[in-house]
């Protein structure tokens, strides 16, 4: 009996490190995914706050910065954001902005999509 307990307690103890092991391993490898992520909302963060500036720079000199543009720089922040495949576009877009189909329609028909 005893020589199963002097079999047993160096496996345990294997087993015991082994765990140990791919624990730090996960946590090791999910902090390196959250740099990366973090790095890449900063530079999202960066590009939003820069579009703020331009709308709020083109506002107080009186220049117009166009809808389209300002659609696919918020589309290509959302690409930014990864998503890089996303299939939306800036029609598509602006319906989700917009709620009432007719004010939809009105804006299609001035030209802004």
């Amino acid at each position: 009996m005893e020589t199963y307990i002097n079999i047993a307690i160096p496996i345990i103890l294997a087993l015991f490190a082994g765990v140990g092991w791919l624990y730090r391993h996960e946590k090791e490898r999910r902090l390196l995914v959250e740099r990366q992520l973090s790095e890449k909302k900063y530079q999202v963060y960066i590009k939003f706050v820069n579009l703020f500036f331009e709308l709020y720079e083109n506002q107080k000199f009186k220049k117009s910065m166009s809808e389209q543009e300002m659609f696919k720089t918020m589309i290509e922040m959302r690409r930014d954001m990864g998503s890089p495949k996303t299939k939306i576009t800036t029609t598509s877009f602006l319906r989700s902005l917009v709620k009432e189909k007719n004010e939809y329609e009105n804006l299609r028909k001035s030209g802004v999509v």
